[in-house]
């Protein structure tokens, strides 16, 4: 038992500075990118040297929309996007080719792309 009651103003304004203690680091670790797998047009392609872990989305549709799905279904959840108009609107088409859901994040700084996570769509039959 509490040795001395807490306000309400007092309660929200802890639980507030834990949550935000947490969500600093998480801001972080989402918006680093290290060892995400990257998504990018190859218009947005850079010129000199690829990461290790990207899938470059080149040549017709039909071939980037299947690039896409294969990269979605053996990517880690975190990844980053550098896709231009088109490849953005068959990113969404391949994300249900792949049966996962991808929640996007804010635009990195220096043009580096945007974060994103892959969430698994699960189906359960009951």
């Amino acid at each position: 038992m509490l040795s001395r009651p807490i306000s309400r103003r007092h309660f929200i304004a802890s639980t507030s500075l834990v949550a935000a203690a947490g969500a600093v680091p998480a801001a972080r670790l989402w918006q680093a990118g290290d060892g995400a797998a990257l998504f990018v047009s190859a218009e947005h392609a850079p010129k000199a040297g690829l990461p290790a872990r990207v899938v470059l989305l080149d040549g017709p549709r039909i071939e980037r929309l299947q690039a896409m799905a294969d990269g979605l279904r053996k990517a880690s959840p975190n990844i980053v996007l550098r896709l231009d108009g088109t490849d953005d609107h068959l990113f969404d088409i391949a994300a249900q080719m792949a049966r996962v859901t991808v929640k996007r994040g804010a635009a990195l700084p220096g043009g580096k792309g945007v974060p994103a996570r892959i969430i698994p769509q699960e189906r359960k039959f009951a």
